[in-house]
């Protein structure tokens, strides 16, 4: 088990179509989100523009909410045609091949992954959650003063503890143990993207 605290200051911010995005985490770590090598990757977006669309990803599986604002999502693939508005800490996921458009001004958090990872997104207020098993457990802190703690799944001893700044990221890295997380002090859900190996 390896755990990393990523500081809000030393992230990756650039430009996209629709406003800035952050890049919290991608694996392997030497990826290229431009060269489309990676296998997963974690962001927070801008959305400025009242209207945009998102980039393609053919190849990836997406998962998307907000962290503050209201977005609606419009999918479309030939004739098929799904849309869905978005709350935050509401959670949709899609096919990234698919031409989805965004309507609407909000900050959003992001998962995408290879068709050989099970990912989602979810909302941790305070509460015990276990982590991914063989693969990386990311919480994003929506709040200052956010305490995690991971402990082990049967003795719950303390492996690693951090206390998070808003929009810092704590990286949990597992293998096949059992860990879990403890999250505290946020009077804000932290919001948690967990990808796990699929064998």
């Amino acid at each position: 088990m390896k755990s990393d605290v990523r500081k809000k200051d030393s992230l990756r911010v650039a430009a996209w179509s629709g406003g800035r995005t952050t890049e919290l985490f991608i694996y392997p770590g030497d990826a290229d989100l431009a060269k489309r090598n990676f296998e997963l990757r974690v962001s927070s977006a801008t959305v400025e523009a009242e209207e945009s669309t998102f980039s393609s990803f053919a190849g990836y599986v997406r998962h998307i909410t907000p962290l503050t604002g209201e977005m609606r999502l419009v999918h479309e693939l030939r004739e098929q045609r799904r849309e869905v508005t978005l709350t935050p800490l509401r959670v949709d996921a899609f096919e990234g091949h698919w031409t989805t458009r965004s309507f609407g001004r909000c900050v959003d958090f992001n998962l995408i992954h290879r068709p050989n990872w099970k990912g989602e997104i979810y909302a941790a207020p305070e509460g015990t959650y276990p982590c991914a098993v063989d693969g990386f457990t990311c919480v994003y802190a929506r709040c200052g003063d956010t305490r995690v703690q991971v402990t082990g799944e049967e003795t719950e001893s303390v492996l690693f503890e951090a206390k998070l700044d808003l929009g810092d990221l704590l990286v949990v890295e597992t293998g096949p143990e059992l860990v879990r997380l403890r999250v505290s002090r946020c009077p804000e859900p932290a919001a948690v993207a967990a990808a796990s190996r699929i064998p």
